[in-house]
């Protein structure tokens, strides 16, 4: 079967299809990736096919403006900056691959193209969530920026749907809608609930981390974090061990891979770590964000696997991204977030309910605050056992092989299209 994979986002977001490639390659099946061209090197590196749906230099505008980290605008900035500028390109990309009985898509929920493909040319479709925010409930509601979710189930309907006009529907609908017209297919709106496929959704993360709703979409199976990250250069591996044989359990700062706009997140890491008497790594691709000079205690990469730093590290402060989270939950550590927007709430909402963990917001993300929340989990027996719980049940089971069932059950399938 020939596999079509269409992630849309940083490299948390592309590096799960990566490794999600490489398991259906692993059982026989053709992977194709199709994705913007600055992430033409991770895949093919890993010997799957890649097709470029938009190039690096589009890539960095979506990422290079501040809307991106703005709690209510910053679907629509990716919705204009780059979903807008992809569509046909998803759409003509599987046309051009689909063999009928032969291929299966597989995209997240900003695959609005693949979604227009599959109602048009009937290819079967798999939805893949990473993070249990993008789908609503009024039962479990995720917790989203400025929605408190402990309220009537009437109250947050209503203030699901004012939010999804203000900050989804009103963004995209129109365009979205234009190019639907051209294909002949009828307009969509409510779209956090039209980008689920009704061939299958697959929910890359565990049930006790996101657990099942009763108003989630159907057909759903869960399949555990995937945990897959891009090997380093050996250079910044030798510095790294060589750095924490001489500082050993540093406290880890990420902002996460796509942001250039973290220059208070870095002060107040490199001040924290002045507090605490404590060594810190900062990792950011964008190290024009850090001071001249830093500290002999503190080291800049570039980039370092999470899966290689995280078990020798004390604690991790960062954005709260899935794929970061997840792999922190792994080494077994407790966790500080600064949420911005996305489902950075969400996700720092779950692991402060899980016990390892808690977050600060952008306003009071200050040096000695962030001392006491990361003294207070450091100290904590209760986050501790919580921490090495969660951490043996991550590493239950494998991801990859029951996602690849899921996809591969999903292509025997017959789809309904116009």
């Amino acid at each position: 079967m020939h596999i079509l994979l269409l992630p849309f986002g940083s490299f948390g977001d592309v590096n799960p299809y990566v490794g999600l490639g490489m398991a259906l390659k692993e059982r026989g099946h053709r992977v194709t990736v199709g994705t913007v061209g600055y992430f033409r090197d991770v895949v093919e590196k890993e010997g799957l096919e890649f097709f470029e749906i938009g190039t690096a230099e589009e890539y960095q505008q979506v990422i290079g403006h501040p809307h991106i980290w703005h709690p209510i605008w910053s679907f629509g900035h990716i919705f204009r900056t780059g979903i807008s500028k992809v569509l046909q390109k998803q759409y003509d990309f599987i046309a051009e691959y689909y063999q009928p009985g032969e291929t299966v898509v597989v995209t997240s929920s900003m695959g609005f193209g693949a979604l227009c493909a599959r109602e048009k040319l009937g290819v079967p479709l798999v939805t893949v969530h990473l993070q249990p925010s993008v789908m609503w409930s009024e039962f479990a509601s995720p917790v989203l920026a400025g929605m408190p979710t402990n309220m009537p189930r009437w109250w947050k309907r209503f203030q699901f749907a004012c939010g999804e006009w203000l900050a989804i529907d009103r963004a995209c609908c129109p365009q979205l809608n234009r190019f639907r017209a051209e294909l002949g297919l009828p307009p969509v709106n409510h779209l956090p609930r039209w980008w689920h496929s009704p061939d299958q959704v697959l929910c890359l993360f565990p049930e006790w981390f996101g657990p099942t709703q009763p108003d989630w979409p159907q057909p759903l199976a869960h399949a555990g974090f995937p945990l897959w990250d891009s090997d380093s250069e050996q250079q910044p591996l030798r510095e790294f061990v060589q750095f924490i044989d001489e500082h050993p359990r540093p406290l880890v700062f990420t902002p996460g891979s796509a942001n250039q706009h973290a220059e208070k997140f870095f002060r107040t890491a490199i001040e924290t770590c002045r507090l605490m008497d404590s060594p810190g790594i900062l990792l950011t691709r964008y190290p024009e964000q850090l001071p001249p000079e830093l500290p002999p205690f503190v080291k800049h990469f570039k980039y370092l696997p999470l899966e290689r730093v995280l078990p020798h590290a004390s604690a991790l402060i960062h954005h709260g991204g899935i794929g970061t989270t997840a792999q922190a939950l792994k080494a077994g550590i407790p966790q500080v977030i600064m949420p911005l927007a996305h489902d950075q709430f969400d996700n720092a909402a779950r692991l402060k309910k899980l016990g390892v963990g808690d977050s600060l917001s952008p306003t009071f993300f200050s040096a000695p605050r962030l001392t006491r929340v990361v003294q207070r989990l450091l100290t904590s027996e209760q986050s501790r056992a919580a921490c090495k719980a969660l951490a043996e049940k991550v590493r239950e089971g494998d991801c990859f092989e029951k996602a690849c069932e899921v996809i591969a059950s999903a292509g025997s399938r017959q789809v309904v299209h116009q």
